[in-house]
């Protein structure tokens, strides 16, 4: 007996010197950490991209790695799924693109392996208009299905007021329906008319991230129109719900500060795109893509930083950063673009994985930075 009175002595005595040191044996999140600062660089490198080979193409005696890009991550269980953006096997010649969604499975969100080694949602090649291409797609799982939605076109990928957003679904999260194979889910209101209607959707909408919130699905996406604040044309959020029978109406509902992201100052920033959402703390946090019309070479259109912000309601209110998470310049792969953030909390770490750029075709890749709560 005098042996257990000891060892309770010895384990009271040990908690509360570590109370009193500060130190805790909590699993609970310390999510006043989740800043912009908290963020670093898992490696130098991508942790997908052309050195990971996962296919080639081969167009006469021309072989050409894997291209990646859009990723967007989920975790069912212990394993994470990842759908990202590539150029499929079928590609016959180096002047047509018709990018493809494929799925990626890991058991650390580090090594990632295909799954299936063909895409999992490819363009109709019908003259529709998703004829063209299929590409950023965000999946969830919702009232036991998946939803992916994805940006599409019907012959260009460089004409941005062609895009649309698509939805598909699936019973397994590799076989999947579109729909929208008559007309798309989000389109622009008047993508044709050069005259400025101050509506936030008129010439673009694409670029969706999903997220399951209060029992329904949070849509957000990237919208190009134009806005009083910015005195110009602009590239906001926007917002549909789904209540797994109806979809809301379209709606802005987050634009950049302009005390942070000037629009009409230098670096002249168009605005938010790539959006991304996820629930931490029961709050909706959105990682997107800071966007300049022209970087100082006189290139436009360039995604510079990843940018965060967060919600209580998922709709107003937001709490933007006044910095920025990463920049193009922090490493060199991807010193020409940093673009389409996906965020998760597994346990007490924050997984951001991206896409970028070093201004080649061939150098387009996955990274990943982490934050520790």
């Amino acid at each position: 007996m005098r042996y257990l009175l000891i060892f309770f002595l010895v384990f009271v005595f040990s908690c509360a010197k570590e109370e009193e040191s500060g130190m805790t044996t909590s699993s609970t999140p310390d999510y006043s950490k989740l800043t912009a600062d908290c963020f670093s660089p898992y490696a130098t490198t991508p942790i997908i991209g052309p050195g990971n080979a996962f296919f080639t193409v081969d167009n006469g005696n021309d072989k050409r790695s894997s291209t990646w890009g859009d990723p967007h991550v989920l975790k069912i269980g212990s394993q994470f799924i990842m759908y990202a953006s590539s150029l499929p096997n079928d590609r016959t010649d180096d002047t047509i693109e018709h990018i493809a969604v494929y799925r990626l499975t890991s058991s650390n969100g580090i090594n990632w392996t295909l799954s299936p080694t063909t895409p999992v949602l490819e363009r109709t090649g019908a003259a529709t208009w998703d004829a063209d291409g299929v590409e950023t797609p965000s999946v969830v799982y919702y009232k036991n299905e998946y939803h992916m939605f994805y940006t599409s076109y019907p012959s260009d990928y460089s004409d941005s007021k062609t895009y649309r957003v698509g939805h598909a679904k699936s019973t397994d999260g590799i076989s999947w329906t579109r729909e929208t194979a008559v007309s798309p889910l989000i389109a622009p209101t008047d993508p044709n008319n050069a005259s400025i209607l101050l509506t936030f959707n008129q010439w673009v909408t694409a670029e969706p991230g999903a997220v399951v919130f209060n029992d329904k699905i949070y849509l957000y996406y990237a919208a190009t129109g134009s806005n009083l604040e910015a005195n110009s044309t602009a590239e906001v959020i926007g917002l549909i719900t789904y209540d797994g029978t109806t979809w809301s109406a379209q709606k802005e509902v987050m634009r950049p500060s302009q005390a942070v992201y000037p629009r009409l100052t230098s670096p002249y920033y168009k605005g938010f795109s790539t959006p991304a959402a996820t629930v931490i703390n029961n709050q909706v946090h959105l990682f997107t893509t800071a966007v300049i019309q022209k970087d100082d070479q006189g290139i436009g259109y360039k995604h510079t930083k990843i940018h965060h912000a967060y919600s209580v309601n998922g709709e107003d209110n937001w709490v933007q950063d006044t910095s920025a998470i990463t920049d193009i310049l922090d490493l060199s792969w991807h010193s020409f673009d940093i673009i389409s953030p996906t965020a998760l909390l597994d346990g007490k770490k924050v997984y951001l994985w991206h896409g970028g750029n070093d201004g080649n075709l061939t150098g387009l890749g996955i990274g990943l930075i982490t934050c520790n709560l």
